[in-house]
């Protein structure tokens, strides 16, 4: 979830130098961020689960956290990672 508010972020804005070296923001549609971003992401995932007897069928209730531990953006100074909330539900037959 988190990663795909980055995509996004990435694939709509680009910044442009503004008034008293500020910056403005502008969108731009179609742009390609393949050139802005990394291709390959290392993280750290840890989580538990629960499993819940119904009947002839189970349920399963799942976490997970992943820690992103590699830069996301190939440029700036800012490093860009993501990190992510996985909650999982489901039934088992």
């Amino acid at each position: 979830m988190i990663e795909s508010y980055v995509l996004q972020f990435l694939r709509q804005e680009q910044y442009i130098p503004g008034v008293a070296g500020g910056a403005e923001s502008i969108y731009v549609p179609g742009q390609d961020v393949k050139d802005d971003t990394e291709s390959l992401e290392v993280s750290l995932n840890f989580g538990t689960g629960m499993i819940f007897p119904l009947g002839n069928i189970n349920a399963f209730l799942d976490g997970r956290y992943g820690f992103g531990l590699s830069k996301t953006n190939k440029e700036g100074d800012e490093s860009i990672t993501n990190n992510i909330i996985y909650i999982n539900f489901g039934l088992i037959f």
